[in-house]
């Protein structure tokens, strides 16, 4: 094109402008090659930064797998700070084997603790049921003392009670020897005493005949002095006072008797002797009304019967009180026996108390043996509680890339179950620059360029692009402290 248009110009122009137009198409020439001489440098130089940027970007990388593995055992064992500094200098995959080898160890060591702590459990068992077995045979030797109690208790009463029973056949025997002597007199006491009991009757009845004929004689004088009127009733109530004061006066019945079967001839006598007695009471009481000494020996009698209940109230009591003091007795012979019974079954209860101690104490040992165990076991699950497994998509990935090295880390993550480390560790690192995301998603293209395929203009563009990119942009993982 340039040579047709040379060649118009040179047909329509003078040689001296060709000449011009050729010696500008010359510098043309030469700006040309010198640009292009230009551009393959400036090409060269760019592979060459490209190429630095690439050894530069894995070094970056082995740096960020190291401070992630230094970030996870941080966040692993925070506070900790002995287990800390051992896991220090240790890769993901050491540390990984090292807790993988104590859980196992705690493991075994809790089985062992367990097995132990079944054998104890089976062994306090039989413990328990052996006791259960001496509990029952003693409560059976408990019945069966106390009906050996119960039986020779009454046979103690048997031996009393024939005892007794001997003591009384003697003494009818030896009173069957005089009991005929002894029957004659009572028979003739007995005869003797219905005669005097005959004599009384008739002397009653002669007193209570002459009773009603003075009482006849005593009305026929009062109607004869009061000319034919009613006696007075200060006269019937003195008579009946009178009366009722010889009545009181008689100490019992006997002496009334006595007194009625006295003949008729010496009733002036007997009066004779009341009307002293009377006085005598007048003189000792100071009292003249015959009313009021009546109620006082009436007061007396009341007294006296009070004193009969009290005295018969008194002498149940005592025999009581005899009774309770036998029974007493009874129990104070029976108390050596039933102290030495109670200190032996003391020393048995004391025994059995001891073996019951020790079997307990040795289960409470057992019991904090076991809760010291389980208390570890909790402790250590708690402890890589936080940990947990980020997710397998971004885990599993080439081997060349060195996010995979990273990978012990985050099976240990997944062991421990704190979803913030994981993304500390996997996700957010990934993302914080456009170039560590775009170089994580596709690992493959550096591989690609390591073995020598030639890129096109398009890859080179977009390559630059993102390194001019990743150059503006602040890079916040520089300044985090791993």
């Amino acid at each position: 094109f340039i040579f047709f248009k040379m060649q118009k110009f040179s047909a329509m122009k003078d040689p001296h402008q060709i000449m011009e137009k050729q010696r500008k198409l010359q510098l043309l020439e030469s700006d040309r090659a010198a640009q292009c001489e230009g551009f393959q440098w400036s090409i060269e130089k760019n592979a060459e930064s490209i190429q630095q940027l690439r050894q530069q970007n894995k070094r970056l990388f082995k740096r960020l797998s190291e401070a992630i593995a230094v970030r996870v055992i941080d966040e692993a064992f925070n506070k900790r700070g002995v287990e800390k500094e051992a896991y220090r200098n240790m890769s993901g995959q050491d540390a990984l084997m090292i807790q993988d080898q104590k859980v196992l160890s705690k493991m075994k060591r809790l089985n062992a603790q367990k097995h132990v702590t079944q054998t104890k459990q089976q062994q306090l068992a039989e413990l328990e049921r052996e006791y259960q077995t001496v509990m029952l045979c003693l409560q059976m030797l408990r019945a069966q003392e106390n009906r050996l109690e119960k039986i020779q208790f009454k046979c103690k009463e048997a031996e009393n009670i024939t005892v007794n029973y001997q003591r009384v056949k003697r003494h009818l025997q030896e009173e069957s020897l005089t009991f005929q002597s002894i029957l004659d007199s009572l028979e003739a006491e007995i005869l003797k005493y219905r005669e005097e009991l005959n004599k009384m009757q008739i002397m009653n009845n002669e007193a209570q005949l002459s009773k009603k004929a003075v009482k006849v004689t005593c009305r026929v004088s009062t109607f004869k002095v009061g000319g034919g009127r009613r006696p007075p009733s200060t006269y019937i109530s003195s008579v009946k006072t009178g009366m009722m004061m010889m009545m009181v006066m008689q100490p019992d019945d006997m002496i009334s008797e006595a007194l009625q079967s006295e003949p008729i001839v010496e009733r002036k006598e007997a009066l004779s002797t009341f009307e002293d007695a009377y006085r005598c009471i007048k003189e000792a009481t100071g009292v003249t009304n015959a009313q009021e000494i009546l109620e006082r020996f009436t007061v007396q009698k009341e007294t006296h019967q009070h004193l009969l209940k009290l005295k018969e109230d008194n002498k149940k009591m005592l025999q009581q009180l005899r009774e309770q003091k036998e029974l007493l007795t009874k129990e104070l012979e029976d108390v050596p026996r039933v102290v030495e019974e109670c200190v032996e079954w003391k020393q048995r209860l004391q025994a059995q108390q001891q073996r019951h101690d020790a079997s307990k104490q040795h289960l409470n040992q057992m019991q904090k043996s076991l809760s010291t165990v389980r208390a570890g076991v909790e402790h250590l699950a708690a402890r890589l509680h936080h940990i947990e497994l980020v997710n397998r998509s971004l885990v599993v990935c080439h081997v060349s890339c060195p996010r995979s090295r990273s990978r012990p880390f985050a099976i240990l993550l997944d062991r421990g179950g704190n979803p913030r480390v994981g993304r500390r560790s996997c996700t957010d690192t990934g993302a914080r620059t456009s170039l560590a995301l775009h170089l994580l998603l596709s690992p493959d293209r550096y591989q690609e360029a390591e073995e020598g395929d030639v890129l096109t203009r398009e890859e080179l563009k977009h390559q630059s692009q993102l390194i001019v990119e990743s150059k503006s942009k602040k890079k916040p993982w520089k300044n985090e402290k791993f």
